[in-house]
């Protein structure tokens, strides 16, 4: 019998501008940990969860993955 695995290990790499983590993270939080067949399984799990995976290989946990409030849209006067 033959047994095959991947697992992840995810660790939050949003930087706030003062340069150090921008989300509320408690001291145990990380890592967080998705299992499956396939690395591409592995991560679809953890996107649904609300991870970003970045293409300069960072990873966004989803307390930093929130979307940010926008600034309400002002109308345009007309002249």
């Amino acid at each position: 019998m033959m047994a095959s695995g991947y697992s992840i290990h995810l660790y939050c790499d949003a930087i706030g501008p003062e340069g150090l983590s921008r989300g509320p993270h408690g001291y145990d939080e990380f890592p967080h940990e998705f299992t499956g067949e396939t690395f591409g399984e592995c991560a679809r799990s953890a996107r649904r969860t609300g991870w970003r995976f970045k293409r300069d290989g960072t990873h966004i946990c989803p307390k930093c993955n929130r979307p940010r409030p926008t600034a309400p849209a002002t109308e345009q006067e007309e002249g």
